[in-house]
């Protein structure tokens, strides 16, 4: 099989290269997360049981950042 992305003698040299780019980009985006605004949430098991969530979790899930003010505000269900 060939790759295209960047030359590799052999696929376990990508895969290796590939899990160390995904060990630093994790490490580096959950060291500078905010914690789940789930966590103090009073509505957490409401959100559970009907699937939606709010603008501060949409934000949380795709930025690791939200607005304390976002918490329990436009809550829908995920588009998919």
């Amino acid at each position: 099989m060939e790759h295209y992305d960047v030359a590799y003698t052999n696929n376990e040299e990508r895969v290796l290269a590939l899990e160390s780019l995904n060990d630093y980009l994790i490490r580096e985006t959950l060291e500078n997360d905010m914690m789940i605004p789930c966590d103090a949430c009073n509505m957490t098991a409401l959100c559970e049981s009907s699937g939606k969530e709010c603008s501060a979790f949409r934000n949380w899930a795709s930025t690791g950042d939200y607005e304390a003010e976002t918490l329990q505000k436009h809550l829908r269900l995920p588009r998919s």
